[in-house]
């Protein structure tokens, strides 16, 4: 598990979140974007750990797949904003100049509160935590639209992947070595 996390770690940061930010030719816009260049890595560990302690003790494959859905929740909400990496949805348009930490807050967030209900109150409070750290503005609203819509779209398509569906087997012949 613990590699698991280490390479999802790496491939968030890998994902350029500090890199090609689009700002708005504003003056906020532009302070927003500063900003975001200079967290955005950050927020990505924070929302990491934040899964981990989450998924917690669920048994290796589904925590596999719930840390891989948060994960590219973060990644196509970053990437809708910079555009920076080939789509793996590509259904999410973004705004000019939305906060890519607010955008991966509330798609890390999106993922984790689907699949952990009863979590939320705790995952309610630690994105209120973090989106109280991104200045206030359009930027930040954009964001947060952008990584609502992206944990909508992810969840949408993972509930297709027929994980929760169960593979029966019954043998016919019931001798050893008949298959």
């Amino acid at each position: 598990m613990r590699h698991a996390i280490g390479f999802a770690i790496a491939l968030a940061v890998g994902f350029g979140v500090t890199d090609g930010i689009t700002a708005a030719p504003t003056a906020s816009y532009e302070k927003q974007a500063v900003q975001d260049a200079q967290t955005s890595d950050d927020v990505v560990l924070e929302w990491n750990e934040i899964a981990v302690v989450t998924i917690g003790t669920q048994p290796p494959f589904p925590s596999t797949r719930s840390m891989a859905t948060v994960q590219l929740a973060v990644f196509e909400a970053v990437n809708a904003i910079s555009g920076k990496y080939e789509w793996y949805l590509g259904t999410i348009t973004a705004p000019d100049g939305a906060s890519t930490q607010a955008a991966a807050i509330t798609a890390a967030h999106g993922v984790l509160k689907a699949f952990f209900p009863a979590a939320a109150i705790t995952l309610d409070q630690q994105r209120v935590d973090s989106l109280a750290l991104i200045q206030d503005g359009q930027a930040k609203t954009d964001g947060i639209a952008v990584g609502e819509a992206t944990a909508r779209a992810v969840l949408a398509a993972r509930s297709k992947d027929n994980f929760y569906n169960t593979a029966t087997y019954s043998n016919p012949a019931a001798n050893p070595g008949v298959w």
